[in-house]
């Protein structure tokens, strides 16, 4: 048994797992989700703000104190190269077709059988969708996500209709070409979590 530690660096949101890992499966031996807004205001000023690089670096800190609580052989983390420099973490950086088979075969690893499906990962910049063609995995990534959404099309809390409708027509644009007819649904990220619970 290998126990391992993955931090995932999102732009809205940053993730840490710890798990055992034993024959290619996952026991989970702790998780943490905290929204840090890494790409707040990102498209307007095309740089990451101080505050969320002050959010962020301290999140990160406080995972690093729990990883040295466990026995890991090995750390994981997928992030920006600012975070390499910060805190002497080995960064990779991945496209969101690697993302999106980092998903997939997180998501197969959790069931015995899984066929006919789609998944769909939205993050604050991009959505994965994830899907089998005749037992192959596919993935369609678009630079579109619930924080580059929200800046960009639905400025008001409630939402008002027309920024709604605009949002929609967008997203429709973005995703006109996806038919997925009785297919087994799954969500992952803060999305469909926040769903859940509800």
């Amino acid at each position: 048994m290998v126990a391992v530690a993955a931090i995932d660096c999102g732009s809205n949101s940053t993730r840490l797992l710890i798990a055992d890992v034993e024959e290619g499966k996952l026991q989970n031996l702790y998780k943490q989700h905290v929204v840090t807004r890494l790409s707040d205001n990102v498209d307007t000023t095309n740089v990451i703000s101080a505050d969320s690089k002050k959010r962020f670096i301290k999140v990160l800190r406080k995972y690093i104190k729990k990883i040295e609580e466990y026995d890991i052989q090995e750390v994981f983390c997928i992030g920006t190269e600012e975070v390499k420099k910060r805190l002497n973490l080995e960064i990779r950086m991945i496209s969101g077709e690697e993302e999106g088979i980092l998903t997939g075969l997180g998501v197969q690893s959790s069931f015995e059988k899984l066929e006919n499906y789609l998944i769909v990962d939205i993050g604050g910049q991009s959505t994965e969708l994830i899907f089998d063609i005749d037992k192959k995995l596919n993935i369609k990534s678009e630079n579109i996500g619930v924080v580059s959404l929200s800046e960009n099309y639905l400025y008001d809390n409630p939402v008002k209709e027309n920024e709604e409708r605009r949002a929609i027509e967008y997203f429709n644009q973005i995703f006109d070409d996806v038919e997925f007819d009785e297919r087994e649904l799954i969500g992952v990220s803060g999305t469909f979590t926040s769903l859940g619970s509800i």
